[in-house]
């Protein structure tokens, strides 16, 4: 049960009085929130909750609320309760709700379904491949998309070019011996989808074939940086960040010249970031029959007929 009551107590007034609520589980989430508010000139006041992401994830959120324009009121939940007690306290708080607006970071998230099923109406932040997956006949409330792609429903709100982004890039010039290579959390313990042998591999015959490049490798959040370290590649610079990668190289002195990963969704959001401004956006193809896991082999095949679609390069590098 609840062990504070003054915070159960702030809470609810505070939920109590803002119109408009949005529940925000990860970086990129917090990134796409930003550049709708950018896009709609803040016309409405939000409260903005932060879920109950990884520590790391954590970690990047409270350090780029710091950095972002946002006016609005943040609330991090952890600092209040723990993920329990918000579920319990959403079911008595859910009648509330009802003429409320919300904006919902993540679909799946158990916790944004006690939000939007009870809202009058529902926005779906799409930081990538998570709304692609909804099923329009699942959402019974009045609900719509600031989403990253086009035409993907009839009820897409508007799209999501990164124009709060661009705008910071857009005098920034190029540094052609700067390559920037994207880690991926399929390979880290946690997830453990790809095999660890494979991605090393990758990783060592890419610094091969651009070893007259400056690499900079960017490790995923949930990531072990220190495995790369110990690869000891004489081209590669491991470059810690603490905030997402489109925000990083937008934020940047220079811009690099490339920018590689390996079938990421992180491609998707660098190319219209980086349209008409020279960067090379680039996925790593490998023979994805050499996968372990065949059901990461399909989802790399279907990111791979998107990244055409979007006109994203290749380059063809050796698994052995």
């Amino acid at each position: 049960m609840f062990t504070n009551y003054k915070n159960l107590l702030f809470l609810f007034f505070k939920l109590f009085s803002f119109k408009e609520i949005c529940l925000i589980n990860s970086p990129s989430q917090l990134l796409c929130l930003n550049e709708l508010i950018f896009l709609n000139k803040n016309q409405n006041k939000i409260l903005i909750l932060i879920g109950y992401p990884s520590d790391t994830s954590l970690s990047q959120i409270r350090s780029l609320i710091l950095d972002l324009p946002l006016s609005n009121k943040t609330i991090f939940l952890i600092d209040l309760m723990n993920e329990q007690q918000f579920s319990t306290f959403l079911k008595f708080f859910k009648f509330f709700l009802v003429f409320k607006k919300s904006i919902i970071g993540d679909f799946n998230y158990y916790l944004s379904k006690g939000i939007y099923k009870y809202t009058k109406e529902t926005i779906f932040l799409d930081e990538g491949i998570n709304v692609l997956n909804i099923d329009n006949k699942d959402i019974k409330k009045k609900f719509s998309f600031f989403s990253i792609f086009e035409n993907i429903s009839k009820k897409t709100y508007k799209k999501n070019n990164y124009d709060f982004l661009k705008n910071i890039i857009s005098s920034k010039k190029i540094k052609n011996d700067n390559v920037y290579l994207l880690g991926t959390s399929d390979a880290s313990p946690k997830i453990n989808v790809l095999s660890e042998k494979l991605y090393f591999n990758l990783i060592k015959n890419f610094c091969y074939k651009f070893k007259e490049k400056n690499i900079y490798f960017i490790p995923h959040r949930n990531e072990p940086a220190y495995k790369i370290e110990e690869l000891k590649i004489s081209n590669l610079n491991i470059k810690k960040i603490n905030k997402p990668i489109e925000y990083v190289l937008a934020k940047s002195d220079y811009l690099p010249n490339s920018v590689f990963g390996f079938y990421t969704m992180g491609l998707v959001n660098l190319k219209i970031l980086f349209d008409k401004s020279g960067v090379n956006v680039v996925n790593i193809n490998y023979n994805l029959d050499t996968l372990d896991d065949k059901n990461l082999a399909k989802l790399y095949e279907k990111y791979q007929m998107l990244f055409n679609q979007l006109g994203i390069n290749q380059v063809k590098i050796n698994n052995e």
